[in-house]
């Protein structure tokens, strides 16, 4: 191996290992309106830093992100490679907040043919705030309580 390998694969390892898992008490979230939690996706999504899918696998940062659309149904973004991603609130099995190094990190877990519980969307902020905001919203949108 190269040095510059060895070198990734250590920031790699180290950044594995500083999750830190944030305890986010959702009960109130099923109290929050629908209309407020949509508008509260719809105002936090687009000042993402960094996000990524899990069906297909591929990592977006925020300047490659075209357009969001938040709606009743869903969250859908397009791509400036064209490609558009959707998640409906009707999948969500659950979220998760947890403490990386450099930033916050909200997994949202949903049922897909596959797994019935995957993460397939994380959204990085660079503050707690909105991404606390962010899966309290989720979390209120969820169809499966």
């Amino acid at each position: 191996m190269t040095r510059r390998a060895i070198a990734l694969f250590l920031i790699l390892a180290g950044t594995v290992s500083c999750r830190d898992p944030i305890a986010v008490d959702t009960r109130a979230a099923e109290g929050i309106p629908s209309k407020i939690a949509i508008a509260g996706l719809d105002e936090l999504l687009p000042k993402v830093v960094y996000l990524s899918c899990g069906e297909p696998r591929v990592e977006i940062s925020r300047s490659e992100v075209t357009s969001w659309k938040v709606d009743a149904k869903g969250v859908e973004l397009r791509t400036k490679a064209g490609a558009a991603h959707r998640l409906a609130y009707s999948t969500v099995r659950g979220t998760d907040l947890t403490k990386l190094p450099l930033s916050f990190e909200l997994r949202v877990f949903a049922a897909t043919s596959k797994d019935p519980r995957k993460d397939l969307f994380r959204f990085n902020w660079r503050d707690e705030e909105p991404a606390r905001r962010c899966l309290e919203s989720f979390e209120a949108l969820r169809e499966d309580r």
